[in-house]
């Protein structure tokens, strides 16, 4: 698999209780690197986001929120979000981290926790997967 794919993000997203569905699709290009997937999303020809995929760890590089976020299982990593009212600092723990490649998808899974300082914001949990797109 390599070129124009679809990139599909389904995932749920608990804060205070509340259960909050997300879902987002949009067209990107695919490429492998020294055994690293690499996956640019775009939607309406702006860049949407980036992603790396390791062997332990995806790494989503946000456009639009100007962040970076790192997904290790057993991991904790940093995000640093711009907001209107300043810099917001928020810590990402992943319980769960897995990926397979398919003859022609990678299905990515993960679980993690946002925190700022030692408050709990969110659980949430998310499944990505790229696929081809396929040829007129």
């Amino acid at each position: 698999m390599t070129g124009k794919v679809w990139i599909d993000i389904e995932g749920t997203r608990i804060t205070d209780g509340e259960r909050e569905p997300v879902k987002e699709t949009a067209s990107g290009e695919y490429y492998k690197r020294n055994g690293k997937h690499y996956i640019i999303g775009s939607r309406d020809g702006g860049f949407l986001k980036r992603m790396k995929l390791a062997e332990n760890s995806l790494t989503i590089i946000r456009n639009d929120a100007g962040s970076q976020m790192v997904f290790e299982k057993g991991e904790k990593s940093r995000v640093f979000y711009d907001t209107p009212g300043g810099s917001l600092t928020l810590e990402i723990r992943t319980h769960r981290f897995g990926w397979r490649e398919g003859e022609d998808c990678l299905d990515i899974t993960m679980e993690y926790s946002l925190y700022h300082g030692d408050s709990r914001i969110s659980d949430s949990s998310m499944k990505v997967r790229i696929y081809p797109q396929q040829e007129p």
